[in-house]
């Protein structure tokens, strides 16, 4: 699974990553606040309403709808894993995670094609190396419920590999879906 990229994306995934730090050091919230997340939601929707704005003028400038729906799956994912990293970093924080504690995020269907139309549904795949800890738990139903409040429509599945294999095997529709994942954030050697 790659992870994509974009000559001139929307928001740079970078900065975005720098700033949110930034945010949350200046905030004078401790990280798992409520008031915090409170801030974090507002200002995520905001930047996500600016790219969205940005990403509209610049399909009615290049006409491009192809370009359109890439860039604005590469603002899916640079807002993924912020909210992943956020999450794993400062909420759920894991000094010394045992082999069971890792998470790949991936995203499937369309979506994992690196294109996403306004308005679609972002499907995503939670991969897990073995069954589910606590740990991982959190940081799933984390990053679903931020998506959430920002108003997105999310399909979801939590799935260690061989669930995957096995299920795929089982259902056509899994498999397609599997087969066009791509890696948004987490553990890379879980995506390959």
């Amino acid at each position: 699974m790659a992870k994509q990229t974009l000559s001139k994306p929307l928001i740079n995934p970078t900065r975005f990553l720098d700033d949110i730090e930034e945010f949350v050091a200046n905030s004078g919230h401790a990280p798992a606040s409520t008031a915090l997340r409170t801030e974090l939601l507002t200002h995520f929707k905001a930047v996500y309403r600016e790219a969205r704005n940005k990403a509209e003028a610049l399909l009615l400038d290049d006409g491009d709808g192809t370009l359109c729906a890439k860039r604005l799956s590469h603002l899916q994912d640079t807002l993924i894993e912020t909210i992943y990293r956020f999450a794993a970093q400062h909420i759920y924080h894991n000094d010394n995670p045992s082999s069971g504690e890792r998470l790949t995020i991936a995203a499937v269907g369309g979506y994992g094609r690196g294109t996403l139309a306004p308005g679609s549904d972002i499907d995503l795949l939670f991969i897990l190396p073995f069954k589910q800890t606590p740990w991982c738990e959190q940081i799933v139903e984390y990053v679903l419920y931020f998506l959430w409040d920002m108003g997105y429509k999310v399909g979801h599945a939590t799935r260690n590999i061989d669930e995957c294999i096995r299920q795929a095997k089982a259902d056509m529709t899994i498999r397609t879906s599997i087969l066009e994942a791509r890696y948004i954030s987490g553990d890379v050697e879980l995506s390959s």
